[in-house]
């Protein structure tokens, strides 16, 4: 009995420590963040080079005529469209500025069901807040082909484009869609597509 209250109350620090690491990461995770300001709505995204570019969901910039980056120290930029890719949702702006650090891509055969992610972005208009929640599912096929990381993380206006983030501060998902009418059920672009799309539009527009 006494072993067994032993390996119980071991697991369940080590959930408390697994849930606390988001304090310890935020700091470092949130300054990577920005909100994308166009003349048609709102929406997230992420510097993913250090040199000012930034990817974010097409569906955020694809009809706007002017676009700006709003950074987590309060400067507004006017953003350079790079390059869209609409089947993936993906476009990359960049900004001229190299005074962000870039957030690293998880590789996909390492995000686990079940572990913990926080999403960032700028739901509603609350630029740089965060939410947590779980990875409900991985390899979700939509029906563009593309897979998705399933999560319980809220997903709301001004979400789109923001990063799905691990307790490594890597981004497992680019926050993407909801199921409409239903709590808990949202989708973020598999890390791996995410790269991938996102260094073929810079290496053709960048």
């Amino acid at each position: 009995m006494d072993e067994l209250k032993s390996n119980l109350e071991g697991q369940i620090s080590d959930v408390q420590v697994k849930s606390s690491d988001f304090s310890a990461i935020i700091d470092k995770v949130l300054p990577s963040v920005v909100s994308v300001l166009t003349d048609k709505g709102q929406g997230s995204g992420a510097f993913i080079r250090d040199d000012g570019y930034i990817i974010t969901n097409d569906h955020v910039i694809s009809t706007a005529k002017t676009i700006k980056v709003l950074a987590h120290d309060n400067y507004l930029y006017t953003a350079k469209l790079i390059g869209r890719e609409p089947t993936s949702d993906v476009a990359v702006l960049k900004i001229s500025s190299n005074n962000y650090s870039k957030l690293r891509f998880e590789d996909y055969s390492n995000v686990k069901q079940g572990e913990k992610v926080i999403a960032l972005g700028n739901p509603g208009g609350y630029s740089f807040t965060v939410t947590e929640g779980i990875v409900s599912a991985v390899n979700r096929k939509a029906s563009n082909g593309m897979l998705y990381t399933q999560t319980d993380v809220p997903i709301n206006p001004g979400n789109s484009g923001g990063p799905l983030v691990n307790t490594a501060g890597r981004i497992v998902g680019i926050n993407n869609y909801k199921i409409s009418g239903f709590e808990g059920i949202g989708f973020a672009l598999n890390p791996d597509t995410a790269d991938e799309v996102s260094s073929e539009i810079i290496r053709q527009g960048g």
